[in-house]
Formats: structure tokens, C-alpha cells, sequence
């Protein structure tokens, strides 16, 4: 085990449910005696670890080049960032000679994406720099950056591209602004506040952390971001683009609303567009339903210590189960990680799913606890019943072979076997 800084899910319930998750982290540089690996999960010839060696990975993401179906797995490894093949046919033991790699120079890589169609990659930068380079199956970064944006001032905290317009981006960062850019333009800049309108303002303004931000719509005109300081509560806002008298568009907030009473320190927007998890420094875990704008359920105190990255299921919409969640009936709607060296699989279920009967599969066999508990206690009685009518059925035997007439049977059955007259002899107990 070790402490998770980055965590990326994938999954396609068209392809019978896939399912493909992986995490990052380790010691650090220094000789703490903890690796720095990447641990994947899901890939069809099993689990993996790859050791990064004395860089720790900060943050990864899966994706799938929809045209030659090839999964990626980039990941921010210091001054640089890595790409390495997933689901390749043969499983190679140095897992290192397949990565690509993009030196960074003196910039430190702390956050990365890739838009929908896989021709473009991000890198966000400790310094507040995003670099955007074009990207193929073939090279992973071909040349310089396309473009370099500067509109951050410090860390960047979360980066993510518009589905349907692949030039579009959303960055975050610690300087409490969010920004939008458009092929490497400037289209909006979103300067997120955490003030409480019933209470007074405070004396000093408080430094402001947006810690995640994604698009709410495919075409990337509606956007969420999560802004906290480092005390108190965080607000969840809700941003639309809108156009002005002059026909010039920007960015207005439209909702803000506080989703937490601690700071959030991670968040994560399914891939259908319809559930938000949320991850604060205290540990806990909040489901969010984006189409009622309202908290779905909440984990206090999953982890030890604050949340440093989540991942929520990819296709919440459809019930469907993904590879792994057969068996048990139950659907994970989102992994979390923190420095405690903990995983987290958390689900909005309240029960699960029943398992189908009848069939072939051995998951469907009758053969169960309960079944087994049936069967012992119908031996039970019947063991019981038979030290009872042994002795009943050799009396019968005995006193009732001379009977000639099915008739006559019950009355001697009645008179000899089952009940004594008086007249017969015998010992009885007389009244009081």
C-alpha cells in the first residue's frame, strides 16, 4: 500500500460492461522506503503495477481513441508526462519501454485530460501553465505545444475538454479563478467566491481554492465548478454562457450553493454528464445528482485523511452492470483515494440487485445457505416422525393382519392401535 494521488476510470457497458481503473502515488523522491507505482485494474490479461522509479505520479486519465478503439493511460510524473498502452495483446514485463514521455523542463506536471477524439492532449503545470499539444496512436506528443496558456497565477488543480468541440478546455486552479479557453483563446475567465450572503464579510479576503471543474454539456456552453477556502464551507456553481446586448459572449454564474460544511479537496464529473462526486478534507465522500442540483448521499469520514482524488462511475444513467459487479448485484458509483494509503468503493444503493434464476452460469445455482438449512431440517423431522410410527406401524402389523375387509381397517386400526378401550386389559389410572 501506498498514498494515491491520482485515480482515472473507464468503463463502456456497450462492450459488455468493460471496466478499466487505475491509480497513482507513492513516497515521493525521498528514501521513505515506499514505491512510487501506478496500479492498474481491469486489463484483460489482469492487474498491474508499474514502478515509476523516484518520480510519484499527482494525477492520470484513461482514454479511448474512438477511431482505432486504443485506450491510453496518461499520467503527470514530475517534469514529466507519460502515456502507456492499455489492453495491449501481449503483456510485456518492462512495462516502462512501451510508455511515451514529454519532458517539461523545470515545470512540474500536476494535472492532465485529453478531448473526446484523442487529437489533443493537456497538461496543467505547478507554475499555473496549461500546454495543449496535438497528440496521435502513433506519437504521443509530435512537436511543441500547440499553444501555452498563462491565466492562472498558481497551482493548477483540474483540467477537461468540451465532448462535442474538441478545441475547448476548462482549467482550474488555486488562485480562485477558473478559465475557459477555446483553441488556445481566452473566452472566459470565472472568478469563484465563497462568501456567505447571511453572514458579514470577513476582514481579510480569504485565498480561494477551486479544486475541480468540468463541463456540464457536450458542446462545453455550461460548466461546474467547486471552490472552497481553507476553512469553512465550499459552494458548488453552476456557469452558462450567455451573450450580451452586443452579442459578445461570456460566462455567468447562474447557482451557487454550499454542498459542503468542510473545504472540498477533489471532484469528478461522470462521463454521461449526470452525477458529481465530491471528496472533502475531512475525509468524506458526497454523491450529487446534477439533474436535481442536490446531494444523492453522503460518507462522513470514508478516509483518515483528506480526499486527494475521486472518480465517479462513468455511465450512472444506465443501471447496467460493469465487469466486476455480477456477481454481488451491487454498482459502484465512485472510488475515492487519500494519503491514508485507503481505497474507497462507495454506491448509492440500498440494496442490491437480485441475481437472475434459472440458467446455466454457476452464480445462478440453487445449491445456497438457505437451501442447505432447508434441507437439514426436513431431515430432521422426518427422522423424528420415523422413531414415532415405527413402533405404530409394527403394532398395526400385528393386530391388524386378520382383517379380511378394507372397511374394517380404520375401526381396527382405531381400536387396537391407536386407542385403548376400556375393556381391554391393562394397567389404568382410575380419577380422583
Amino acid at each position: 500500500s501506498f498514498p494515491v494521488f491520482g485515480i482515472s476510470w473507464w468503463a463502456e457497458p456497450a462492450e459488455g460492461g468493460r471496466s478499466i481503473y487505475a491509480y497513482c502515488g507513492g513516497g515521493g523522491s525521498a528514501k521513505t522506503g515506499v514505491n512510487n507505482s501506478i496500479v492498474i485494474f481491469g486489463e484483460r490479461h489482469g492487474p498491474r503495477q508499474i514502478s515509476t522509479g523516484d518520480q510519484v505520479g499527482i494525477a492520470l486519465h484513461i482514454y479511448q481513441n474512438p477511431i482505432s478503439k486504443q485506450l491510453w493511460l496518461l499520467v503527470a510524473l514530475g517534469n514529466t508526462a507519460r502515456r502507456y498502452p492499455l489492453d495491449v495483446e501481449e503483456e510485456d514485463d518492462d512495462d516502462t519501454d512501451k510508455s511515451q514521455v514529454v519532458e517539461m523542463g523545470e515545470e512540474s506536471c500536476v494535472a492532465v485530460a485529453a478531448n473526446s477524439i484523442a487529437s489533443q492532449v493537456a497538461l496543467g503545470c505547478e507554475s499555473g501553465k496549461v500546454l495543449v499539444f496535438a497528440s496521435t496512436d502513433e506519437q504521443f506528443t509530435p512537436g511543441r505545444p500547440l499553444y501555452t496558456l498563462n491565466s492562472h497565477t498558481k497551482a493548477v488543480c483540474a483540467l477537461d475538454f468540451a465532448y462535442s468541440t474538441e478545441g475547448r478546455l476548462i482549467s482550474s486552479a488555486k488562485d480562485g479563478t477558473a478559465c475557459i479557453s477555446n483553441d488556445g483563446k481566452l473566452i472566459g475567465g470565472l472568478r469563484c467566491s465563497v462568501a456567505d450572503p447571511s453572514q458579514p464579510p470577513p476582514r481579510r479576503p480569504p485565498q480561494i481554492m477551486v479544486r475541480g471543474c468540468a463541463f456540464g454539456d457536450m458542446a462545453g456552453k455550461l460548466c461546474y465548478t467547486v471552490a472552497s477556502s481553507r476553512r469553512g464551507k465550499a459552494y458548488l456553481a453552476q456557469w452558462e454562457e450567455q451573450a450580451d446586448e452586443k452579442g459578445q459572449t461570456r460566462f455567468v454564474c447562474v447557482s451557487k450553493i454550499p454542498c459542503s460544511d468542510c473545504p472540498i479537496s477533489a471532484m469528478c464529473l461522470s462521463a454521461d454528464l449526470t452525477l458529481l462526486v465530491l471528496g472533502s478534507v475531512e475525509g468524506s465522500i458526497i454523491l450529487w445528482s446534477v439533474e436535481n442540483w442536490k446531494p444523492l448521499k453522503t460518507f462522513p469520514e470514508v478516509h483518515h485523511l483528506p480526499v486527494t482524488c475521486i472518480a465517479a462511475r462513468p455511465h450512472y444513467s444506465m443501471q447496467a452492470s460493469l465487469q466486476g459487479e455480477e456477481d454481488d448485484g451491487i454498482l459502484i458509483h465512485a472510488r475515492s483515494a487519500s494519503a491514508d494509503s485507503q481505497l474507497g468503493c462507495l454506491t448509492a444503493q440500498r440494496r442490491a440487485k437480485k441475481r437472475p434464476r434459472g440458467g446455466d452460469d454457476a452464480s445462478s445455482s440453487w445449491f445456497t445457505c438457505g437451501s442447505l438449512c432447508w434441507l437439514i431440517h426436513k431431515i430432521l423431522v422426518m427422522w423424528i416422525l420415523s422413531l414415532v410410527f415405527t413402533p405404530v406401524w409394527h403394532e398395526a402389523q400385528e393386530k391388524c393382519a386378520h382383517v379380511q375387509s378394507i372397511t374394517e381397517l380404520p375401526e381396527c386400526l382405531w381400536q387396537e392401535v391407536l386407542v385403548a378401550p376400556s375393556w381391554r386389559p391393562g394397567i389404568t389410572s382410575p380419577p380422583y
